[in-house]
């Protein structure tokens, strides 16, 4: 069972390609993954890709499980546990494989 929802949840990873990448400038694309990325609840940031669960785990984040994690983006949990938005910016897009 745990294999399945694995591919399942594996296929459904690349579904969520952003399209929009391939017919902008290579100096564009990072300005749209970030915009993409700094919109979303860190929820479904660990959702869309579970590589970024490392990144809060070793900033001793306690963002996994958390119920407010639903509601925060990036900018309020680093604001939340007085990290430098920028370098958990850089440390999510970097996870994500889009940095």
């Amino acid at each position: 069972m745990s294999r399945t929802i694995a591919v399942v949840f594996a296929l459904a990873q690349r579904a969520c390609a952003l399209p929009a990448l391939s017919l902008l400038a290579e100096s564009e694309a990072p300005n749209m993954v970030t915009h993409s990325i700094d919109n979303l609840p860190v929820a479904e940031i660990m959702a869309r890709w579970p590589g970024t669960i490392r990144v809060f785990i070793a900033l001793d984040m306690h963002c996994v499980g958390c119920p407010i994690s639903i509601f925060h983006t990036l900018a309020e949990a680093a604001a939340e546990h007085q990290l430098d938005a920028k370098l958990l910016f850089a440390a999510i897009l970097e996870a994500t494989g889009r940095l």
